[in-house]
């Protein structure tokens, strides 16, 4: 075990001082055990007390003038150890510092010499130390990134190559001595920190001045005229900011006040890091002015210590392409220049232009900023010659006609640090004419956050496939490592390189959206983007390589793909004034959407005929351009007042890969229904869903029959018999939509169940009143009234119209609301949160299912029958004793979740009359169910036993004895008589074949105990 000698920097040790005594024992108490502790033997022998540790080795200073740098070269001489280290008093060790540095270098190769870590306790930035980097030095020439002589463990030898500590100036923390030493030799970076800074000490004016002349000699030392004006500038402001913290820690003598103000008009007038930190300096200098206003110095000389730099080389490098752009180019680079993020370069690449451009780029005095002229070459090219001399850790490009905002480059750098497994941030754009003025927002797209706003992962891929939603090669800030690994731009393509490069960084990986418009995009007839003849060919070109390396399950978004792109080129080929060869360009795009359109079943509802018209007009109107001159095109139109806004077309550009709904249906031996079913689907106004159909072991022609309907959107997967619920669980793992509709194969939707219910999730705003009615979430389940039909389709009755919204449990519980597995639509991130239906509570599942997401969830009702349910006798509901025990399941199982939901977690006895009321409504409509229909006896029998349950579980309705009587009369016919019998009772009273049905209005949805506040 190698032997570490550990020097106590003060001279002599003053044992007295309970820091000092802490700083030693911290030495000490180290786990690493062959170490010998050399300290200078304090004057006063008394203070040594009861240390008699035989690894402490006291020296006896020969003259007590001897200064501290001579006294710690004098330690190392007579120390014995293979390895150095120092402590500070008030600094104090980890018990593992030791070990884990002897342990790195012994590991390590024989040009590694030092082996340091981070400071707890230190005011500086956080920072990424460079491991075995040839950088290390400018890091240290910088600032004193080690911040103390507790900090570094190094090899004995390479002390002796360097000739120790400089003896001729102030310690300042040994920084000389690690830039020399790191000059010589190699480091490695612990990552954890081991060392605990002593807090800082304010300094007198004295020692303030001493401090200020040494380290400012220290600078004029190691800074050479070699270096980058931007290094150059960051070393001298960091000393100015060092220098501005430690003065302000102190009493502020008059001498002080006057350094620092100098310093502080130094760093307002030179220090670009610093324009947007206003605030701090008003507070510096109101400090200076008058120190008692503020007691937390401290504090203030923090807020300095946070402005320095530590990184030798820019953080982030700016890239503007220029050609012949003398018109824009100084408005982008003031955009840039402008960025409250500061630690950038900018680099001007100026591809061969002809014009005023590099007059106008070398007119900015800014230490910043680099220009470097090539011969033409395209702006792919440009690109990439800017990116090959960057310095930067990240990269974002601009053109020289779009501007940013000033927090542009701020934000998108944070969301990359928040977010390290991202390599691209990108911001929304808004769209400017020539003259700067807003003309439009642009797509405004977070494809990478959720409905909160919270980071969610999102195949970005598909959506870039879809189209370029970046929407300009000025957007996004990416890692400089990604970059190269992709290769940059392909030179090849003139137009569209930026969408290809986004596509290829895409497939490998994350991108995390900054949702703000932070690029302001200019549109000009002469730029790249307006030659609608070449981006058609370079955009199929890289939409096409794309397809072919990206993954099987994203190939069938390539119709829909070149879709998007021609309804986009048709946009840009007929802007005003309409030109004879762009119309002819844009009858040839419709002629490709037309080839590779989905098919749909009806294309009767209003979405597809406006949109076919919206063709059609468009064709007609191209068609007119290209064959009559221009003037006489636009007086035909008019008189016949045939008039275009072609941004209609872009509406119907589809921007998510995946279908907002997927609707859901499960089928077993369905072939006389299901058509009727699939085609109210069809028939809806939302045309955004895909319909999955799970075929559960259909013994008829079910599937045959759905395969006759031709409609893309339409996918069939057949599956042994499972039951309905696991049938519904195998849709959803099928299921690409945000949301899922469940639609049994027997059930109709009117058409505006679809857009009605996915409105009201996605439109939701909470009421005035939201705390005081539970509706202060965004709901995930929407649902509608139902209406109830026979087995043509014809109206019998209104099977439910209750209404509640927010959290609506209790009422769901008493009574099942939703009325049907067809009637809710679910927000997918609930159904997977519930991990599905339950299937062994067939046929009550879905009641299962609503009260399950009532617990946890939010819902919202559509106050209109959207759902016509079909009262079919053979249908699983029809089975009354079946439906009785499954229902009783649902319910025992709700009732031992219920204690941990409110109202019962505040009010546990709430729990009995809940459960009473929620078993007689339940026994209701069994009840209703068993007479409902042809007159049977044993239904009859069966209708005794549930209606009595309902008047065991609710006395209250004998209240009602009228009602009460009538039905039991009703029920007992049914039973004893002979159904010819019953019948003709039932046509010699009138109210008596709606007995039943009446039953179902005197369900009740609160109970008489939490009403009165009992």
């Amino acid at each position: 075990m190698s032997l570490v000698s550990v020097i106590c920097s003060q001279y002599p040790l003053n044992l007295a001082d309970p820091k000092t005594r802490s700083s030693v024992e911290s030495v000490l108490n180290s786990h690493y055990k062959n170490l010998e502790l050399i300290a200078w033997r304090p004057e006063s022998q008394e203070s040594l007390g009861d240390w008699d540790d035989t690894r402490v080795r006291w020296l006896t200073p020969q003259d007590i003038r001897l200064g501290a740098a001579a006294a710690l070269n004098e330690a190392v001489r007579q120390s014995h150890g293979d390895f150095i280290a120092w402590i500070e008093p008030g600094d104090i060790w980890s018990p593992d510092k030791l070990s884990q540095q002897v342990a790195a270098l012994e590991s390590a190769i024989s040009e590694v010499a030092i082996a340091y870590s981070p400071v707890a306790g230190s005011g500086i930035p956080p920072y990424s130390p460079p491991q075995l980097d040839s950088s290390l030095p400018d890091y240290l020439r910088l600032h004193n990134i080690w911040e103390t002589l507790s900090n570094p463990l190094v090899r004995r030898e390479a002390i002796s190559r360097i000739g120790g500590f400089d003896e001729s100036g102030p310690l300042l923390g040994g920084w000389d001595f690690w830039l020399r030493l790191t000059q010589q030799t190699r480091a490695i970076a612990l990552p954890t920190p081991l060392v605990t800074l002593k807090p800082a000490t304010p300094l007198s004016w004295e020692e303030w001045s001493e401090f200020a002349a040494g380290s400012q000699r220290l600078l004029e030392r190691y800074l050479r005229e070699d270096d980058r004006p931007d290094f150059q500038h960051k070393v001298r402001h960091n000393l100015q900011k060092y220098q501005l913290a430690q003065g302000l820690r102190g009493s502020i003598s008059p001498e002080l006040r006057a350094a620092l103000q100098l310093r502080l008009h130094h760093l307002w007038d030179e220090d670009l890091s610093c324009r947007h930190q206003g605030q701090l300096f008003l507070d510096t200098y109101q400090h200076l002015i008058n120190p008692d206003r503020n007691s937390d110095a401290n504090a203030l000389g923090d807020r300095w210590l946070q402005q320095l730099q530590l990184t030798p080389n820019p953080v982030i490098s700016v890239i503007i392409p220029a050609f012949n752009a003398e018109a824009t180019l100084g408005e982008t680079v003031e955009s840039v220049l402008q960025q409250t993020f500061s630690d950038f370069e900018l680099l001007i690449i100026d591809d061969g232009s002809s014009d005023r451009t590099p007059d106008i780029s070398q007119s900015f005095r800014d230490y910043r900023l680099q220009y470097q002229r090539y011969e033409n070459a395209g702006p792919a090219t440009s690109r990439n010659r800017g990116a090959a001399i960057a310095r930067g850790d990240y990269l974002s490009f601009i053109d020289a006609d779009d501007r940013w905002t000033p927090d542009k480059l701020q934000q998108q750098w944070q969301a990359l640090e928040t977010h390290p497994d991202a390599a691209v941030a990108y911001s929304w754009t808004n769209y400017i004419d020539e003259a700067g003025h807003l003309i439009r927002t642009g797509s405004h797209l977070d494809v990478t956050s959720d409905s909160n706003g919270q980071p969610q992962a999102t195949d970005v891929l598909a959506y870039l496939l879809l189209g370029d939603f970046l929407e300009n090669g000025s957007n996004v800030l990416l890692r400089r490592e990604a970059f190269e690994r992709v290769e940059g731009f392909d030179p090849s393509l003139t137009v569209a390189h930026d969408w290809d490069l986004f596509l290829r960084l895409a497939a490998r990986y994350f991108f995390i959206c900054v949702p703000q418009a932070h690029i302001q995009y200019r549109l000009s007839k002469t730029s790249i983007s307006s030659q609608i003849e070449r981006q058609e060919t370079y955009c199929k070109l890289a939409l096409e390589r794309a397809y072919e390396s990206c993954p099987g399950a994203l190939k069938n978004l390539k119709n829909q793909s070149f879709i998007n792109l021609y309804y986009y080129l048709i946009y840009k080929a007929l802007q005003s004034p309409i030109e004879a060869e762009n119309c002819r360009l844009s009858l040839s795009f419709i002629q490709e959407i037309e080839k590779r359109q989905l098919r749909y079943s009806n294309l009767k509802i209003p979405y597809f005929q406006t949109y076919y018209d919206l063709l059609n007009r468009i064709k007609l109107i191209c068609q007119i351009f290209q064959n009559h001159p221009t003037d006489q095109a636009t007086k035909l139109c008019q008189e016949v007042g045939l008039s275009l806004d072609v941004s209609e077309l872009l509406t119907y550009t589809k921007s998510k890969p995946y279908p907002a709904i997927s609707v859901i249906i499960p089928a077993y031996n369905a072939e006389s229904t299901i058509i009727e079913t699939l085609e109210s689907v069809f028939a809806q106004t939302f045309t955004d869903f895909e319909v999955i159909v799970i075929d559960d072991g259909s013994t008829d022609n079910t599937v045959a029959v759905i395969k006759e309907l031709q409609d893309d959107r339409l996918k069939v997967f057949c599956y042994p018999n499972a039951g309905q619920g696991e049938s519904r669980n195998r849709g959803a793992c099928h299921a690409t939509g945000e949301f899922f509709a469940f639609l049994d194969s027997d059930d109709l939707w009117r058409a505006d169940k679809l857009e009605s219910q996915y409105q009201a999730i996605i439109n939701w705003t909470p009421p005035v009143d939201a705390e005081a009615v539970y509706q202060t979430r965004q709901p995930a389940v929407s649902y509608s009234w139902v209406d109830w039909v026979d087995i043509s389709g014809k109206f019998i009755q209104r099977g439910c119209d209750y209404t509640t919204n927010g959290y609506v449990y209790p009422q769901l519980l008493l009574s099942d609301f939703i009325a049907g597995g067809s009637n809710a639509m679910i927000w997918r991130g609930a159904f997977y949160q519930l991990r599905g239906f339950n299937p062994d509570f067939p046929p009550a599942e879905d009641r299962d299912m609503w009260l399950r997401l009532a617990e946890r969830f939010h819902f919202v009702a559509v106050e209109k029958p959207l759902l016509r349910y079909r009262q079919v006798p053979t249908s699983q509901s029809a089975n009354v004793t079946r439906m009785e025990r499954s229902q009783l399941r649902v319910l025992e199982a709700a009732f031992e979740r219920a204690p941990t939901c409110p109202p019962f977690v505040e009010r546990p006895e709430l729990l009995r009359p809940y459960r009473n009321q929620t078993y007689a409504n339940s026994y209701k409509y069994l009840t209703f169910k068993a007479l409902d229909g042809e007159i049977d006896p044993q239904q009859g029998h069966l209708a005794i036993q549930l209606f009595k349950t309902v008047l065991d579980n609710e006395p209250e309705l004998w209240q009602e004895r009228w009602f009460v009587f009538k039905l039991w009369l009703r029920i007992l016919a049914t039973a004893f008589l002979p159904p010819a019998w019953t019948q003709k009772l039932l046509q010699r009273f009138p109210t008596f074949p709606t007995l039943h049905s009446q039953l179902l209005s005197y369900t009740k949805m609160g109970v008489a105990a939490e009403e009165a506040g009992v």
